[in-house]
């Protein structure tokens, strides 16, 4: 969002970090090699929701990918409970 558009910064802080698991189509996106921008989200956010879109997860993960919502819900806890750790 530009400057202009009268709403807060991100960098403000002050928001709630939604993650929809659908919008992860392989088990390699869920732990990107660069995890900054995603650590800054977390660190930052005042509150996380997860929608599991547990249908959704199966019909849009990539052919071949065997991950379900189960399986990225538990890989994105793991991985929030270790940004948060530092």
């Amino acid at each position: 969002m530009n400057e202009n558009s009268g709403l807060p910064d991100i960098d403000a802080g002050g928001y709630i970090l939604d993650i929809d698991l659908d919008y992860f189509h392989t088990q390699k996106s869920i732990s990107p090699h660069n995890q900054f921008f995603f650590s800054k989200l977390v660190k930052e956010s005042v509150a996380i929701t997860i929608a599991k879109e547990s249908r959704c997860v199966l019909d849009l993960r990539t052919d071949g990918e065997e991950i379900t919502s189960k399986s990225l819900l538990k890989d994105l806890l793991d991985h929030i409970a270790r940004i948060l750790s530092n």
